[in-house]
């Protein structure tokens, strides 16, 4: 029989991002930062946004 699996080809994005938006508002709220929890939120939308374009452009480069 072959084995067939796919190799491992590194951590699963949804779940990184989601443990990534937890770890953060759960360091704002511990830190009293709740005021500037919408600005933090923010910022790592738009980092997320580039990373994901920065994927997107990496791949159709390949």
């Amino acid at each position: 029989m072959t084995d067939e699996s796919k190799p491992y080809e590194g951590p699963d994005p949804v779940l990184l991002f989601g443990g990534a938006i937890s770890a953060i508002i759960a360091v704002a709220v511990a830190l009293d930062l709740e005021s500037h929890l919408q600005w933090i939120l923010a910022g790592v939308a738009v980092l997320v946004g580039i990373a994901l374009l920065v994927v997107s452009l990496r791949r159709r480069a390949e």
